[in-house]
């Protein structure tokens, strides 16, 4: 647990290659910039991320992110743009979604749709469309 520190700078990539991380917290720090391309590809044990309220940007998870066994996914209070792109449809077990107030824009992804264990979905605070 990292949070509520004064980390300032990037996330560093490193963090990518922790095979047995189950929870990373993050939150309420000083970070910016974008996540590394190779973030999380190989922490395949990872069940909870909180990277709340810093000042990340970018886009979130790529195609290639392996995040198998993530439950919850706390990006809420950031600076993200674009649109939530298919990354984390490999996330099979996430109950819990938190993207509000970012700058996140399109249309609200199908995939959502398809998230059978997803219990909380918070999305406010965004440009995102839907039909």
């Amino acid at each position: 647990n990292f949070s509520s520190n004064h980390f300032q700078g990037t996330i560093p990539s490193s963090i990518g290659e922790m095979k047995s991380l189950q929870i990373l917290d993050m939150s309420f720090n000083g970070l910016y910039g974008e996540l590394p391309n190779s973030f999380l590809g190989g922490c395949y044990s990872l069940k909870v991320l909180k990277l709340s309220n810093n000042q990340l940007q970018g886009g979130i998870f790529s195609k290639h992110a392996n995040l198998t066994s993530l439950v919850g996914l706390f990006l809420d209070g950031n600076r993200f743009i674009g649109s939530l792109e298919k990354g984390l449809l490999k996330s099979k077990n996430l109950t819990l979604l938190d993207i509000s107030d970012n700058r996140f824009s399109g249309m609200l992804p199908l995939w959502i749709g398809k998230m059978s264990s997803l219990s909380y979905l918070y999305m406010s605070g965004n440009q995102l469309k839907g039909p």
